[in-house]
């Protein structure tokens, strides 16, 4: 599945137990690159969740998906996050 450079900054929310997080749980992440299977994104610190709710958005129109997390290397240069985080798109979250 191809990937596709995606350097914008987009908001996540962890996802515990299914619960739908509020709005005040987003917080900002500057994504690295998007597939139709998943994307990637920094963090400065490594997450203590599996499984997240992305606010995906353009100029046009936002999707909220739900995605599970499949991998978090940390990086040597930790000028955009000390971590990169890798998910795999689970569905579309209800907003």
């Amino acid at each position: 599945m191809p990937r596709f450079a995606f350097d914008s900054i987009q908001r996540v929310a962890p996802l515990s137990n299914g619960k739908k997080p509020n709005p005040g749980d987003f917080i900002p992440v500057r994504c690295r690159d998007i597939s139709r299977g998943g994307f990637s994104f920094y963090l400065d610190e490594r997450p203590d969740f599996t499984q997240l709710v992305a606010l995906v958005s353009n100029d046009q129109k936002c999707i909220y998906l739900t995605a599970q997390v499949v991998y978090v290397h940390e990086l040597d240069n930790h000028e955009k996050g000390r971590f990169l985080i890798g998910c795999r798109f689970l569905g579309r979250a209800h907003s």
